[in-house]
């Protein structure tokens, strides 16, 4: 019986492990990131925007009370503009750091469209790289 409990269990680890693989949000490509996190960002989709953040943006937003996707949320809804397109114009990666400047086309309330150049800068974290700040205009904020 012991053998076929230690069989049971083994085979439950590896399925988890296959599931954890398979819904893995992929950092190893810090162009993709951005892309991906501008993609969440266009569709409001901030809960797959946060796994795309950085620990340190992470700490730093739970110093806000902001602990998990959901308060990120919230947060995020009321900071973000709509954002109706972007694109890459221009980068920088580095060893650890990445730099990124993107053209971000936005509608306000009135449906009037405004764009902006914004800097998205990114860091290599253990398992891949992370968004760890933008910069619009002068103003430096956490993504």
């Amino acid at each position: 019986m012991r053998g076929r409990t230690l069989l049971f269990c083994a085979l439950i680890g590896f399925m988890i492990f296959g599931l954890v693989r398979v819904f893995k949000t992929d950092t190893s490509d810090p162009e993709a990131v951005v892309g991906r996190y501008l993609s969440h960002w266009q569709v409001d989709n901030s809960t797959g925007m946060y796994p795309l953040i950085s620990t340190r943006a992470k700490s730093e937003w739970a110093r806000q009370k902001t602990t998990n996707a959901f308060d990120y949320y919230s947060r995020y809804a009321g900071n973000h503009e709509d954002l109706i397109h972007w694109q890459i114009e221009s980068r920088s990666i580095g060893q650890n750091t990445g730099r990124f400047t993107v053209s971000l086309g936005f509608r306000d309330l009135v449906g009037r469209e405004t764009e902006r150049r914004s800097i998205f800068y990114l860091v290599r974290e253990e398992d891949g790289w992370r968004v760890d700040g933008l910069q619009q205009g002068s103003g430096y904020a956490l993504p």
